[in-house]
């Protein structure tokens, strides 16, 4: 997602086998971290996701990385398994859809196709 041409925020996803799909990335600069990007990039993914049958997100974050880990609690991840340097979390779609940020990007494609 671009803002005034630059980049904003960003999600890479990549096929894993069958309905998962694996989060290789997902950033936004720190002068755009609002609602509104945020909802605006979860609503991409929400369409990507619809359209390519994707069911399940798995996800590695380094242990040193705090942000990154409170976003995955705070959207519901759960940790599968960990080493000495990362965790790897794991969702459905269907668990992360019952989370308030989700809920509000549904809402926003929603009220923008109507």
């Amino acid at each position: 997602m671009r803002r005034d041409g630059k980049l904003a925020a960003y999600a890479m996803l990549r096929p894993e086998g069958g309905a998962c799909w694996f989060v290789g990335a997902f950033g936004t600069h720190p002068l755009h971290r609002t609602y509104t990007v945020i909802n605006e990039l979860f609503a991409k993914i929400a369409i990507l996701a619809a359209e390519r049958g994707i069911g399940e997100l798995r996800s590695h974050v380094y242990k040193t990385n705090r942000l990154s880990i409170a976003f995955h609690r705070k959207l519901g991840f759960l940790v599968t398994r960990e080493n000495d340097k990362s965790f790897e979390f794991f969702i459905t779609l269907d668990e992360l859809a019952t989370k308030p940020a989700v809920r509000r990007a549904t809402a926003w494609v929603t009220s923008r196709s109507d």
